[in-house]
């Protein structure tokens, strides 16, 4: 069988029947929107943006059947509004996931504690994906056996203690992403595979797994 690479978190809405993308739509900054495309998205409001967007999306945008995810949303120490501002719009995101069955993709910096408190505060069913992971070997002994997963991109290159952690993390917790960057997701996934010293070809079919098990509504 031939994997597609699954792109978790992506702002490019190229097209490409080797890939399954999903892509982050924040209202007035994303321009492809969910309800006039055929592509998957996730929905939700960037803590960057919670000032400016105002108001929580209504129920039937995030209900839509090509809205495979809630998010990103999540918790920003060097930028965005108050944490406690930040904390309010992230529980409303835990809120919708859980409403409606769907994963939460998360924005994470410098706030892995926090997440931590509120996970462990709401108790959520649903799986929870780190998208462009930056952390350290901690997390592993922070989130282990909770379904919250760690979704890596070009930039996870760059920092020796992410190349760590990517290198000893379950293979059954990571994602691969494009994010904003320009690197294409093969890139992505050549680049990852070398860390962690597998083929493309077993990166590609662990994460299209793990892709399943996540969203099983698909499946």
């Amino acid at each position: 069988m031939e994997y597609k690479y699954i792109d978790i978190h992506s702002h490019h809405t190229d097209v490409s029947p080797d890939c399954i993308r999903i892509l982050n739509y924040c209202p007035g900054y994303d321009r492809e929107h969910p309800e006039s495309s055929k592509q998957y998205f996730s929905v939700g409001v960037h803590p960057w943006y919670i000032e400016s967007v105002k108001k929580m999306p209504g129920m039937e945008l995030f209900s839509l059947r090509n809205v495979l995810a809630i998010g990103e949303t999540g918790l920003d120490k060097l930028r965005g509004p108050a944490m406690d501002v930040q904390e309010r719009w992230f529980v409303m995101h835990i809120m919708r996931s859980e409403q409606l069955s769907k994963p939460l993709i998360l924005h994470n910096v410098k706030s892995t504690q926090k997440i931590l408190e509120h996970y462990n505060r709401h108790k959520p069913l649903q799986p929870w994906i780190m998208h462009g992971f930056q952390g350290n070997s901690n997390a592993i002994e922070q989130f282990e056996g909770l379904p919250v997963y760690f979704s890596f991109g070009i930039r996870a290159l760059i920092s020796s203690k992410t190349i760590d952690f990517f290198r000893r993390v379950d293979p059954s917790k990571i994602f691969a992403e494009t994010d904003e960057n320009s690197a294409a997701i093969e890139l992505v996934y050549l680049s990852l595979a070398k860390i962690r010293e597998t083929s493309v070809t077993e990166l590609k079919k662990q994460v299209y797994k793990n892709f399943a098990v996540v969203f099983k509504a698909l499946h």
